[in-house]
């Protein structure tokens, strides 16, 4: 509410300014996967101290540079990540055979940025619905692999660490985390013995529904209740996250139009009934597995949440989509 009424930092102004965001209407997911990114990518591609010389400027003019400057580097951030998310899922890819993909995800390529790890990890994980971890070369060991692990619901990833530590002594360094994201060193020599002994442990922590993935929705939503009111009346619940899960729903659509919009998001017009609605996929360029790219898909189903699309300024409905299946 202090943001709204432009009682912010000059710090956080600029960085909703930069961001494109509407600091009249801000939510905290904007902070999530807007301003937070921007300040995150000081710390994974240089020094963290410029974001917080960001947060901390009282000049105006000197704070929009810095946001200026924390932007710049985002956008390396994202152009990083993009070519380590390809790389990660091509040696996926080569180490699948046919359609199993093995119980954890462990891959690691020479070069790799140290620190975005982690958001490839993620990508990993949202892609195969597998706990993943991610190397990189330690730049201040070169005999360890620095790694970020990134897990599904149902499994521990630092208790599966643990029990690889502790089952096989000398095999894992320094590690710590939580239930749903670690962090760990490898001696690089080790890489191929930590990749099966953490594939048997999480093996042996995880069933077959829940690598399935199912996922778990409020329930089917009348297409009449698509609309903007619904979406500010979900958000002003807020804010979401772990343990209290935004509002998702599901449901079967006719698909209309469909395009790959900046390189990795789908955009889709889609028809149920007579109700036709503009819906949005992040980072979901592969769908039932192929590139949605060169598959038309007829009719699909989904998982989403309600949304607005604010392109220039103008407030239209569409839906957020989570998880997509072509029928």
């Amino acid at each position: 509410r202090r943001i709204r009424a432009g009682r912010a930092r000059p710090g956080i102004q600029a960085l909703v300014q930069v961001a494109g965001r509407a600091q009249t209407k801000l939510a905290a997911s904007d902070l999530g996967f807007a301003i937070g990114p921007r300040l995150n990518a000081a710390g994974r591609l240089q020094d963290m101290a410029l974001g917080i010389a960001c947060l901390l400027e009282e000049d105006p003019a000197k704070a929009r540079k810095a946001a200026e400057s924390l932007d710049a580097l985002n956008v390396d951030r994202r152009q990083i990540e993009a070519e380590m998310s390809a790389d990660a899922l091509a040696l996926v890819e080569e180490e699948t055979v046919g359609d199993a993909v093995d119980a954890a995800v462990c891959v690691y390529q020479p070069g790799w940025h140290q620190g975005v790890v982690g958001i490839v990890a993620a990508r990993l994980r949202e892609r195969y619905h597998r706990p993943a971890v991610v190397f990189a070369d330690d730049d201040t060991a070169p005999d360890l692999l620095k790694g970020s692990a990134r897990s599904i619901p149902g499994l521990h990833i630092r208790d599966a660490i643990a029990d690889c530590a502790s089952r096989y002594p000398g095999l894992v360094g320094a590690f710590g985390g939580h239930a749903m994201a670690a962090g760990l060193s490898v001696p690089r020599i080790h890489l191929p013995r930590f990749r099966i002994a953490l594939k048997d442990a999480v093996a042996r922590r995880v069933d077959e529904r829940t690598l399935a993935g199912i996922a778990t929705t409020d329930g089917e939503l009348p297409s009449d209740e698509f609309s903007v009111a619904n979406v500010q009346l979900i958000a002003r619940h807020g804010p979401w996250g772990p343990g209290f899960e935004e509002p998702s729903f599901h449901g079967e659509f006719d698909v209309v139009t469909q395009r790959v919009v900046g390189e990795r998001h789908l955009k889709l017009v889609l028809k149920q009934g007579v109700r036709v609605v503009d819906a949005i996929a992040f980072n979901q360029i592969h769908v039932n597995g192929k590139p949605s790219a060169g598959t038309r898909m007829e009719r699909v189903a989904a998982v989403y949440r309600l949304g607005v699309n604010d392109y220039d300024d103008a407030e239209t409905f569409q839906l957020q989509i989570d998880r997509l299946e072509a029928l």
